[in-house]
């Protein structure tokens, strides 16, 4: 085998195994996600309206409240920092949130009510980008690359 060809083959591994890890994370993502949605979702009040922060880049301008929720699992009292997109709620508004049940004290995220209670869906916290299926997409087209750019070793 020539030193070309060996570069190739690595080359090809390296990208195929870089699609693994985006497949993995992407199965975690979506189990992740699951959990969150066959949650129950639990009532969270408000403590404190910390403030707002404004993004401003080639895309536009967005607004971003950052809030204070105290919210109640099992009997133990949680409370965390969370940030929503341009909605306003003040101290002692009360909000249906969801949390992953392996980590509840890690995020939460709003559910966003219906004129027949709660919805399924939630706003999507700015980490979760991008999400399970992206993650697989990355992992389809880094494995793919990886198979062709071997063919042209051999």
């Amino acid at each position: 085998m020539t030193e070309g060809q060996v570069f190739i083959l690595v080359s090809g591994i390296v990208l195929i195994l870089v699609g693994t890890l985006f497949a993995l994370i992407g199965i975690r993502k979506m189990q992740q996600r699951s959990r969150i949605m066959n949650c129950p979702p639990v009532e969270a009040t408000v403590t404190e309206h910390i403030g707002e922060r404004i993004d401003e880049d080639e895309g536009g301008v967005s607004k971003m409240h950052v809030y204070r929720i105290s919210y109640s699992i099992e009997g133990k009292a949680c409370e965390i920092v969370m940030q929503c997109f341009n909605k306003k709620y003040e101290a002692g508004d009360k909000l249906p949130v969801r949390y992953d049940p392996k980590s509840p004290m890690a995020k939460i995220y709003f559910d966003k009510p219906t004129a027949k209670g709660i919805s399924a869906s939630h706003e999507r916290d700015v980490g979760d980008v991008p999400t399970g299926i992206g993650w697989f997409i990355g992992a389809v087209l880094f494995v793919s690359f990886g198979i062709y750019w071997m063919t042209f070793a051999f």
